[in-house]
């Protein structure tokens, strides 16, 4: 909907469901904004048969709102505690592979430093593992806001 014939002939297809409709056409974002009081299915069926692409739209594209946000924020959330089990769970099989592997772990007088090296094993890889995961779901999920507001 880049020419001002085929914006036209939208509305005029909306107006011959509803006349009392508000319509605003966005040529540049090829959407149209429609208040009516018809079942938003019957307007696309008219647009259709008028030989136009139409789908309802839950809102409308290029807005980015403070619920985006938080939900971007709480995903990144709680893949990051995902990141903490794992790389707990990670670290914890490292630094057993680790100590049994070393031969001092083994020996008389020293495993108690071998021991404690378990924990804090654990502790590292969980905050390499959290933080990895809450940097990555917050690039990625922002690249993804980044895209909606540029499209619109």
């Amino acid at each position: 909907m880049n020419h001002p014939a085929a914006v036209d002939a939208v509305v005029a297809a909306l107006r011959s469901c509803d006349a009392q409709a508000r319509i605003r056409p966005d040529m540049k974002a090829g959407i149209v904004d429609v208040d009516s009081v018809l079942d938003p299915s019957a307007l696309c069926d008219a647009l259709q048969r008028a030989g136009y692409v139409a789908a309802p739209l839950a809102h409308r594209p290029g807005l980015i709102g403070v619920a985006n946000l938080l939900g971007l924020f709480g995903r990144a959330l709680l893949w990051g505690l995902g990141g903490v089990a794992v790389g707990s769970v990670v670290g914890l099989a490292v630094m057993l592979l680790i100590v049994s592997i070393l031969p001092e772990c083994r020996s008389g007088g020293d495993e108690g430093a071998c021991a404690m090296g378990i924990p804090v094993g654990m502790a590292e890889m969980a905050a390499i593992g959290g933080s990895l995961a809450f940097l990555l779901t917050l690039l990625r999920g922002g690249y993804r806001l980044y895209r909606i507001w540029r499209a619109g």
